[in-house]
């Protein structure tokens, strides 16, 4: 699922440079936020009031002026954001968190378009 979406971060890339003159829009959601993996999931906790910011109790940011956060909720549940079930060990050594946030919000944005690409071209664009 993944490679789809880091050939076509490549060839959109490459278009704004002018390499290639192919082009995509992609028209659906995807949020990976404070609020919870999943557009709908999010904009429910948002519309309804819910806040995700925490107090800071972490020793390592005691230097930081701010005493609050707002992390990606993470585990199993709906709305959660679960590293294991989504990427490879490694995987997860290779990218960055915000890389992984990234591509599952777009995986979700493709999804919620509803582009199921047929042929190979399609799956490269």
């Amino acid at each position: 699922m993944f490679k789809v979406i880091e050939r076509s971060s490549s060839i959109v890339w490459n278009f704004k440079r002018g390499v290639s003159s192919n082009s995509v829009v992609v028209t659906g959601l995807g949020v990976v936020c404070p609020l919870g993996v999943g557009a709908r999931h999010a904009w429910s906790r948002l519309c309804d009031g819910e806040t995700s910011g925490v107090a800071i109790s972490d020793n390592r940011f005691e230097k930081v002026a701010s005493k609050v956060a707002c992390y990606v909720p993470r585990g199993g549940e709906e709305g959660q954001f679960n590293l294991e079930k989504l990427f490879t060990k490694g995987d997860q050594q290779r990218m960055s968190l915000s890389m992984m946030f990234g591509l599952v919000a777009a995986a979700e944005a493709l999804k919620d378009a509803g582009w199921k690409p047929k042929t190979e071209k399609q799956k490269v664009r």
